[in-house]
């Protein structure tokens, strides 16, 4: 399906002083909207809100999952006044970066580069019922940016810029698809996420949905913290309190919480798996690597709060040999580095783990209070997730079979 779409784009040129001049504009142009058949695009999972009985259908293209649209009538969806375009302009009901995130990522990065920091058209205030949909300053003055003319100040680099933003456009849009005529959007892996919490008659779990979106920021695309290599994880990644197992994998959900002593409170969520070959993740696996991070984070922000006396460094009163802390940190953050770089499995993080989590551990013991639930727990509920997963004996080459 062709979109015409009016979409903001920031040009540079100069002021008559010959000061760096940057403005956001808006430049009308085409985007393919690629279109897809049921039988092409299969529904692979469908989670139930047990509360609401409201749906969301996930389907499965290439190995990317797309949910179903549902705040729009598909004939609208692209209207100038629809809940979709809005989303488009502020990432809200979206699992992939909008477009006013690219305009701010566009901001923060020329104020860190040159003296000039100012983008020109980028305040313009909301109006009340612009506010009442859920539309902010930038996106806004995204959506109502000036159409871009052929002004004497712009620049020799203009069309250059323009084909830039066109192409971190359509990359927004990418995101899209339509099934059958109707609207999906890129999201995540479905999965089951068990949740520590304490209710009023002492069941401390709770089963819900939730999504893969805890080991990314976004879909298709990953980014790293500049200061350690590492992947940027997903909002609630290095919460503690959590576990999760994939959409397959409920009978598993259920007897941890019963193994770990959490019990299951309340079952919010149903995942109806229409074809298992749709779970591509190894939970186990991206369980045990959100588990190191944990403790990496966790270990780095102990160090934060070492103080020197007299040259002796102390943590909550005890002498703690911060060297050792240092170099089993790094040791794990080696460890994955590797496993980033390769996805091979968590054997070689095994060790770093281990060292740090036990140095960690004694940190933690020097604690004068400590939560009802915190970094121990979590750790030794980990510990019940390792024992449930089954021992594979591999065959010793050579060896004789029983007869």
């Amino acid at each position: 399906m062709r979109f015409s779409f009016e979409h903001p784009a920031v040009v540079t040129g100069k002021w008559e002083n010959g000061h760096v001049r940057r403005e956001l504009v808006r430049v009308a142009a085409d985007f393919e909207i690629a279109e897809y058949s049921s039988e092409e695009a299969p529904r692979t999972f469908t989670v139930r809100d047990l509360s609401t009985e409201l749906c969301k259908t996930i389907r499965t293209l290439d190995k990317g999952h797309y949910m179903r649209w549902r705040y729009d009538e598909p004939s609208s969806s692209f209207g100038s006044d629809s809940q979709l375009l809005r989303s488009i302009y502020n990432g809200k009901m979206l699992d992939f970066q909008a477009i006013g995130a690219l305009v701010s990522d566009e901001i923060k990065r020329v104020q860190k580069i040159t003296q000039y920091k100012e983008i020109e058209n980028t305040s313009r205030r909301p109006l009340k019922r612009e506010l009442e949909v859920g539309l902010d300053t930038l996106e806004v003055s995204c959506m109502k940016a000036p159409i871009l003319k052929n002004w004497q100040w712009l620049g020799p680099d203009v069309q250059q810029e323009l084909s830039d933003w066109r192409d971190r456009i359509g990359a927004v849009l990418a995101n899209i698809i339509l099934v059958d005529g109707i609207p999906h959007m890129r999201t995540f892996e479905p999965c089951h996420r068990v949740r520590h919490t304490t209710t009023f008659n002492g069941r401390v779990g709770d089963i819900e949905a939730y999504s893969a979106l805890v080991y990314t920021a976004e879909p298709d695309r990953t980014s790293f913290d500049p200061k350690t290599g590492l992947e940027n994880l997903g909002g609630n990644a290095l919460m503690i309190g959590t576990h999760y197992f994939a959409a397959t994998e409920r009978p598993e959900a259920f007897r941890f919480a019963e193994e770990s002593g959490w019990g299951v409170g309340s079952l919010r969520h149903e995942i109806e798996v229409h074809d298992e070959s749709a779970v591509g993740l190894d939970f186990l696996e991206m369980e045990t690597v959100r588990h190191a991070r944990i403790l990496h984070d966790r270990a780095g922000t102990m160090l934060e709060h070492v103080k020197d006396r007299d040259g002796v460094d102390i943590y909550c009163g005890q002498a703690v040999d911060t060297e050792m802390m240092r170099s089993q940190i790094e040791a794990l953050r080696a460890s994955l580095l590797d496993w980033q770089s390769e996805r091979k499995g968590t054997d070689e993080l095994a060790s770093p783990f281990e060292d740090l989590l036990e140095h960690v551990m004694h940190w933690e013991d020097a604690r004068p209070t400590k939560s009802s639930f915190g970094l121990p727990e979590q750790m030794a509920s980990f510990k019940v997730r390792e024992d449930m997963s089954p021992v594979i004996v591999a065959p010793i080459a050579g060896a004789t079979p029983c007869a």
